[in-house]
């Protein structure tokens, strides 16, 4: 067999950054210190995201194992409609993203329609919360305003600094999807809800404050 050659370090490379992927969102999903219900959406998408784009991959060996796993993927989590909404929903009242942000990434993977038919269920389904929720608590729920555009345009763009490029790519074209949006006006505590109210990349949030 002889020693590797270069072509099996540069094949190599590609599939230690591949499987850091894995590798990465297993420690998020295991910790056992830390909120782990609202990384569920970002580390899953960008997973299908990365083996969708490496499965037309030229490089024979690496092609053909991504389209193995893509494949595998589609078998437990590949269904929209076998998503468990509730870890969406968790997205949803992340303060940095909201409805919007799931609405835009579902359709970006999945289609337009299908993502405007999985956000109306979670619309629904939040409502429905919402409703039980209030049903059992007496206490008013304040309303806060909020200025998204100047949020979003106040985003740290630098790529080199940030790991996770299918969040990045996907915050970038949800920022000028949503400078181009028309405002749309609150009716109620839960459209209010759904409205972003904090830069996605701030570092110093923290979800349970």
């Amino acid at each position: 067999m002889g020693p590797p050659r270069f072509d099996d370090w540069e094949t190599s490379r590609v599939f230690v950054k591949f499987l850091k992927k894995f590798y990465d969102a297993t420690l998020k999903f295991s910790a056992s210190l830390s909120v782990t219900s609202n990384q569920y959406f970002h580390e899953v998408f960008s997973i299908q995201s990365e083996l969708i784009v490496l499965s037309t991959n030229t490089d024979p060996f690496l092609g053909t194992m991504a389209t193995s796993m893509k494949r595998n993927y589609d078998k437990y989590w590949g269904s929209i409609e076998s998503i468990n909404k509730l870890l969406l929903i968790s997205i949803v009242l992340d303060p940095r993203y909201k409805l919007d942000y799931v609405t835009f990434c579902l359709g970006h993977l999945y289609g337009n329609d299908k993502g405007e038919e999985m956000t109306k269920g979670l619309k629904e389904l939040l409502c429905r919360l919402y409703e039980c929720y209030n049903g059992q608590n007496s206490n008013s729920i304040g309303t806060q305003s909020s200025n998204d555009l100047q949020l979003l345009s106040g985003m740290d763009v630098d790529r080199d600094k940030h790991d996770d490029d299918f969040r990045f790519t996907m915050l970038q074209k949800f920022k000028k999807m949503r400078e181009t949006k028309d405002c749309i006006d609150t009716k109620n505590e839960v459209d209010n809800l759904l409205e972003p109210s904090e830069d996605p990349y701030n570092k110093n949030f923290d979800i349970l404050i």
